[in-house]
Protein backbone atom coordinates (compact mmCIF):
# COMPACT_ATOMS: atom_id res chain seq x y z
CA UNK A 1 0.00 0.00 0.00
CA UNK A 2 1.16 3.55 -0.72
CA UNK A 3 -0.29 7.00 -0.37
CA UNK A 4 -2.08 7.96 -3.59
CA UNK A 5 -2.83 11.60 -2.86
CA UNK A 6 -3.62 13.96 -0.03
CA UNK A 7 -7.00 15.69 -0.17
CA UNK A 8 -7.61 19.00 1.57
CA UNK A 9 -10.98 20.75 1.57
CA UNK A 10 -10.06 24.42 1.58
CA UNK A 11 -11.79 27.59 2.73
CA UNK A 12 -10.24 29.77 0.01
CA UNK A 13 -8.90 28.12 -3.14
CA UNK A 14 -6.89 31.14 -4.32
CA UNK A 15 -5.10 31.56 -0.96
CA UNK A 16 -4.41 27.84 -0.81
CA UNK A 17 -3.04 27.75 -4.36
CA UNK A 18 -0.79 30.71 -3.57
CA UNK A 19 0.58 28.89 -0.49
CA UNK A 20 1.11 25.50 -2.10
CA UNK A 21 2.54 26.79 -5.40
CA UNK A 22 4.43 29.98 -4.48
CA UNK A 23 5.59 29.04 -0.97
CA UNK A 24 6.00 25.25 -1.14
CA UNK A 25 6.76 25.01 -4.88
CA UNK A 26 4.16 22.46 -5.94
CA UNK A 27 3.06 22.54 -9.58
CA UNK A 28 -0.56 22.73 -10.67
CA UNK A 29 -1.26 19.79 -12.99
CA UNK A 30 -5.04 19.69 -13.43
CA UNK A 31 -8.31 21.48 -12.59
CA UNK A 32 -11.77 19.98 -12.64
CA UNK A 33 -15.28 20.98 -11.57
CA UNK A 34 -17.34 17.78 -11.21
CA UNK A 35 -20.29 19.86 -9.93
CA UNK A 36 -21.07 23.55 -10.37
CA UNK A 37 -20.37 24.13 -6.66
CA UNK A 38 -17.08 22.15 -6.50
CA UNK A 39 -13.67 23.15 -7.86
CA UNK A 40 -10.74 20.76 -7.55
CA UNK A 41 -7.09 21.53 -8.27
CA UNK A 42 -4.44 18.81 -8.37
CA UNK A 43 -0.87 19.74 -7.45
CA UNK A 44 2.30 17.69 -7.79
CA UNK A 45 5.67 17.82 -6.06
CA UNK A 46 9.08 16.91 -7.52
CA UNK A 47 8.52 13.25 -6.59
CA UNK A 48 5.12 13.09 -8.38
CA UNK A 49 3.19 13.01 -5.09
CA UNK A 50 -0.28 14.50 -5.52
CA UNK A 51 -2.09 17.02 -3.32
CA UNK A 52 -5.76 17.63 -4.16
CA UNK A 53 -7.31 20.93 -3.08
CA UNK A 54 -11.12 20.91 -3.03
CA UNK A 55 -13.31 23.98 -2.70
CA UNK A 56 -16.92 22.94 -2.04
CA UNK A 57 -19.03 26.11 -2.02
CA UNK A 58 -21.98 24.27 -0.43
CA UNK A 59 -20.09 23.00 2.62
CA UNK A 60 -17.89 26.01 3.47
CA UNK A 61 -19.69 26.52 6.79
CA UNK A 62 -18.96 22.90 7.73
CA UNK A 63 -15.16 23.30 7.61
CA UNK A 64 -14.18 23.43 11.26
CA UNK A 65 -11.12 22.52 13.26
CA UNK A 66 -11.25 19.10 14.86
CA UNK A 67 -8.96 19.19 17.88
CA UNK A 68 -9.16 15.41 18.34
CA UNK A 69 -7.47 14.73 15.00
CA UNK A 70 -4.22 16.52 14.14
CA UNK A 71 -2.96 16.09 10.61
CA UNK A 72 0.41 17.21 9.29
CA UNK A 73 1.52 17.30 5.71
CA UNK A 74 5.32 16.99 5.73
CA UNK A 75 7.63 18.05 2.91
CA UNK A 76 11.35 17.36 2.59
CA UNK A 77 13.21 20.52 1.51
CA UNK A 78 16.72 21.05 0.18
CA UNK A 79 17.39 24.33 1.99
CA UNK A 80 15.39 24.92 5.16
CA UNK A 81 17.06 28.26 5.77
CA UNK A 82 15.78 29.58 2.41
CA UNK A 83 12.26 28.30 3.16
CA UNK A 84 12.34 30.00 6.58
CA UNK A 85 13.39 33.27 4.91
CA UNK A 86 10.55 32.95 2.38
CA UNK A 87 7.97 32.22 5.10
CA UNK A 88 9.21 35.16 7.16
CA UNK A 89 9.07 37.48 4.14
CA UNK A 90 5.40 36.54 3.74
CA UNK A 91 4.70 36.97 7.49
CA UNK A 92 3.82 33.28 7.83
CA UNK A 93 4.27 31.97 11.38
CA UNK A 94 6.89 29.31 12.05
CA UNK A 95 7.06 26.88 14.98
CA UNK A 96 9.92 24.57 15.95
CA UNK A 97 9.64 20.96 14.88
CA UNK A 98 10.51 17.86 16.90
CA UNK A 99 14.23 18.08 16.04
CA UNK A 100 16.80 20.40 14.45
CA UNK A 101 16.28 20.90 10.72
CA UNK A 102 12.51 20.55 11.06
CA UNK A 103 9.89 23.29 11.42
CA UNK A 104 6.13 23.63 11.35
CA UNK A 105 3.94 26.26 9.75
CA UNK A 106 0.27 26.36 8.81
CA UNK A 107 -1.46 26.72 5.46
CA UNK A 108 -4.30 29.25 5.03
CA UNK A 109 -6.82 26.60 6.19
CA UNK A 110 -5.02 25.81 9.45
CA UNK A 111 -3.46 22.54 8.23
CA UNK A 112 -0.14 21.96 9.98
CA UNK A 113 2.73 21.76 7.48
CA UNK A 114 6.06 20.18 8.42
CA UNK A 115 9.20 21.21 6.55
CA UNK A 116 12.40 19.24 7.09
CA UNK A 117 15.83 18.96 5.50
CA UNK A 118 16.74 15.34 6.23
CA UNK A 119 14.71 12.16 6.11
CA UNK A 120 14.51 10.57 9.54
CA UNK A 121 11.98 7.84 8.83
Amino acid sequence: MKVDLITIEVKNLDESLEFYTKVLGLKEIKRISPETFINIVFLEDEQSNIVELIKNYKSNEEIIENEKCRVSLVFKVDNLEAIVALLESKNIKIAPGPMPGYIFTYDPNGLRIGLKEDAFI
